[in-house]
């Protein structure tokens, strides 16, 4: 029977001062890194600056390094849309989103468009914006009801919409 080893047992940072040195300790790792290791360690970085330190502004410039050098998850795109928020950036915020969307698939992708619409809506007051995002994630997943109220509920103040398009949405 071969020989276990051990899990290793990490014990995480307690308090500011520790989660602050282990950014300290990313970001140096990342600047001597290249590639994806680069960008992983510069998205743990901005993730525990915006998560544990509150660091919202840190957290995104991190971020934006990260995905710079190579960190394009969709979780890397959608934290960054979420921090962008956060800093009442919701143009940004929504081009996020759009990102997210378009790498993603199915539920996923609907959820992207589905919160960049209500972006471009309620905070950038875009409701032609929103429609064709709505539409987008109700092509994602037709049968999703969220999307179609809102879609039922923007189509009527939208010019140029018909009658038709919009009975095509109940």
């Amino acid at each position: 029977q071969g020989h276990r080893v051990p899990p290793r047992v990490v014990a995480l940072p307690q308090g500011d001062d520790a989660w602050r040195d282990a950014v300290t300790l990313l970001r140096a790792e990342a600047e001597q890194a290249d590639g994806a290791g680069k960008g992983a360690l510069l998205y743990a970085s901005a993730r525990i600056a915006a998560r544990r330190l509150d660091q919202v502004d840190l957290g995104e410039a991190l971020l934006r390094q990260a995905i710079q050098a190579g960190e394009d998850s969709t979780d890397a795109l959608r934290l960054l849309a979420e921090l962008r928020g956060l800093l009442d950036r919701f143009t940004d915020q929504e081009q996020a989103l759009l990102q997210v969307a378009q790498a993603s698939t199915g539920v996923n992708r609907a959820e992207a468009y589905l919160e960049a619409a209500l972006i471009a809506w309620q905070q950038r007051d875009r409701p032609n914006e929103a429609v064709v995002y709505l539409r987008e994630a109700a092509k994602a997943v037709p049968q999703d009801y969220t999307t179609r109220a809102l879609l039922r509920a923007l189509l009527p103040t939208v010019s140029g919409t018909t009658l038709t398009e919009r009975m095509d949405v109940l």
